[in-house]
Order: structure tokens, then C-alpha cells, then sequence
């Protein structure tokens, strides 16, 4: 995978007042395309930030693409409800829908922010001020339906702050290569048995997805996986010049699933 550029073209310093050690191991697997130079660092806010960060999970113009297990079977993952917990600025209540093997689950959740960072942006593109998230997420799907599970897993998420000062879903470079956003990695454990498989999912791209992805300006997933979910993804943006076959596809592809 072409790991040369992020949708934030910026440079991450890991010292230890940014970042403890701990926290970088845990969370640096998880950041792609990050260049990394001297004069970039990170700020830690998270003990001053008390702003509402439920649009970054609510972003409508999303792509989000997800696996699941070893053969990455295709994940659908939609947030449709977050709201900030009103007795703690740093967790936040979900709920959604999820969709594997053709079967639409409901699930509720929780968001437990873990770190609030800005980052300096390179004046070349012009003083913006954006920053990231850290934290860990469980999700619980309803436990009457069939193979329902609980997903849990650390994610990374990015925003910025508008010409009015209001936080945003960060998307300042989403025509880039690269782009990327709410990144979630762990695993489902099944409600019923011991069964537990990887599950990572995110916006555009999905993190350590190792050669699963062969995309390098977008998302595109290995040619082997095709038969587990992908076949019309692949069809609507990867292959063929039949116009009328392609629209077909991608009308599949934005049908609001969870609807």
C-alpha cells in the first residue's frame, strides 16, 4: 500500500511530552500516511477541551469501508446517533447499525476518548488548526439476533476548526491520496461463544489492513477477497467501461443499507 502521503500532509514528533511512549505503541499502527520531519508536534488539549465532538462521528459525505475475520469479509459499519455522555466530556453514547453477510444488526456503544491533540499544519497550507483523537470503543450489536457480538478496539479520528471556531469533521484534503478518517481497529467477539475475529473499519480507507488494500490514490481491495462482499465495490469503481454496468453498481453502493 502507498504509504507516501495523508490527507493532512503533516509530521508527527512522538516526544514524550506529546505522547507517552504507551500511547504511541498502542495508537501509531493505526496513523497512515504520515510523513514524519522535525519541525511538526503535537499539543496535548485533552484536560482544557470540554467542545461537543459528536459531528465527527456523524459525517454523512463518508465512504466507510470495513473487513471482518481472516478472509476480510466485507464490514458495514454506520453510526446514526452520538451523543456526548452529559457527566463525562470524554465518552460518548452510540448506537447503529452494522451489516455482515448480508444480515443488518442494531448495536449501541460507547466512545471513550483517551487523548485530544492539535496538530501545527505546514503554513503552505494555510494555518488551519486541526488535531486528533485517541480512544478505545465497545459496541455491543442486539444480542437476540443471530451471531450478534461486541466490538472492541482502540480508533483514531481527525478534525479541524472552522473560520467560525467550531471543531469539524477534518476532510480539508479529502481529494488527496491517502485521505482517511475514523479509524477502528479490534476485534468482534461473538454474544453466543468463544469465537473472536479481527474487525476494523474507517472512512475511505481501513487501518492495518496490511495487503488487503492494493490502493494507492483510493481504496481498493485485493482481487482474491472480490467473493467476500466486494464484488460490487470492485465492479463500481475498479473495473470495466460499460457506463450503464458501472452506475448499476454504484447505485448498489449508496443504497442507505441500515434504512
Amino acid at each position: 500500500m502507498n504509504k507516501a502521503i495523508m490527507f493532512f500532509s503533516v509530521v508527527l514528533i512522538f516526544s514524550s511530552q506529546a505522547l507517552s511512549q504507551n500511547l504511541l505503541s498502542k495508537y501509531k499502527p493505526m496513523i497512515c500516511y504520515i510523513e514524519e520531519v522535525n519541525h511538526n508536534s503535537l499539543a496535548d488539549i485533552t484536560h482544557s477541551f470540554n467542545e461537543d465532538l459528536s459531528e465527527i462521528w456523524l459525517n454523512e459525505e463518508s465512504r466507510v469501508y470495513g473487513f471482518f475475520g481472516p478472509d476480510y469479509c466485507r464490514l458495514r459499519m454506520k453510526f446514526l446517533d452520538v451523543k456526548k455522555d452529559k457527566d463525562n466530556d470524554l465518552e460518548y453514547l452510540i448506537s447503529g447499525k452494522s451489516r455482515r453477510d448480508n444480515i443488518t444488526r442494531a448495536f449501541r456503544g460507547r466512545l471513550r476518548i483517551i487523548g485530544i491533540y492539535r496538530v501545527k499544519v505546514p503554513t503552505e497550507l494555510r494555518e488551519y488548526e486541526n488535531g486528533m483523537i485517541f480512544g478505545e470503543y465497545t459496541i455491543l450489536e442486539d444480542s437476540l439476533s443471530e451471531e450478534s457480538g461486541k466490538y472492541t478496539g482502540r480508533f483514531v479520528s481527525y478534525w479541524h476548526r472552522d473560520e467560525k471556531g467550531k471543531i469539524r469533521y477534518n476532510d480539508l484534503w479529502k481529494i488527496s491520496d491517502g485521505f482517511n478518517n475514523n479509524q477502528f481497529a479490534g476485534y468482534w467477539q461473538s454474544c453466543h461463544d468463544d469465537q473472536k475475529v479481527r474487525a476494523n473499519w474507517g472512512d475511505s480507507r481501513i487501518p492495518c489492513s496490511e495487503d488487503f488494500d492494493r490502493g494507492a490514490g483510493e481504496f481498493s481491495p485485493d482481487e482474491k477477497y472480490r467473493k467476500n462482499g466486494w464484488e460490487s465495490y470492485i465492479k463500481a469503481y475498479h473495473e470495466g467501461n460499460n457506463r450503464e454496468e458501472i452506475e448499476k453498481f454504484r447505485k448498489i453502493e449508496e443504497q442507505k443499507w441500515w434504512e
